[in-house]
């Protein structure tokens, strides 16, 4: 960390601050409203102080960054694409609301985030049927087992997405 950049002076300042309150042992830190608040200054500012390549913009009302709402989200995606999500689940997960994460994953991803969960269990549908073997694999069961039930939309994604169909991946 460069604690001589601007952002970094100033989050360290409101350090310097919370550890005086502490000391007083009957400052703003006995309020629990005030404790709260400070802690999400504190987190908030350290993350915005931290060189990264995404956009940290507060949303309306308190809301928390859209970027890291994105990045919560994409994290429980790819760690758990087989449940059957949805966008409530997500949005509360992510701590925020179902619009405001719309908006952000629109903004950041350029698609929603049911959108990504269908990319991302395309991609375990795929790599499922790369690994199959061909004697044995069956290209409903697989489609099946990601949530795709419509075999010729699955056929037709698969396709626009890997450029062969489903059965030509599993003969590979």
């Amino acid at each position: 960390m460069e604690l001589d950049s601007p952002a970094m002076r100033g989050w360290l300042r409101l350090v310097h601050l919370v550890v005086d309150e502490l000391e007083l042992g009957d400052g703003l830190l006995t309020s629990p409203l005030a404790a709260e608040s400070l802690q999400q200054s504190l987190v908030l500012g350290l993350l915005a102080a931290q060189p990264n390549d995404s956009a940290l913009e507060p949303v309306g009302s308190g809301q928390l960054v859209p970027s890291l709402a994105v990045r919560a989200t994409r994290e429980l995606i790819e760690a758990h694409p087989e449940h059957p999500w949805t966008l409530g689940e997500l949005a509360g997960h992510a701590g925020c609301s179902p619009r405001t994460l719309q908006v952000a994953f629109r903004r950041e991803r350029g698609t929603s985030p049911m959108g990504e969960l269908r990319r991302v269990r395309m991609a375990r549908a795929h790599a499922d049927l790369l690994a199959g073997d061909p004697l044995t694999t069956r290209v409903s069961d697989v489609a099946a087992r990601w949530g795709f039930f419509h075999l010729g939309r699955f056929a037709a994604a698969h396709r626009a997405a890997y450029g062969m169909t489903p059965s030509q991946a599993v003969a590979r």
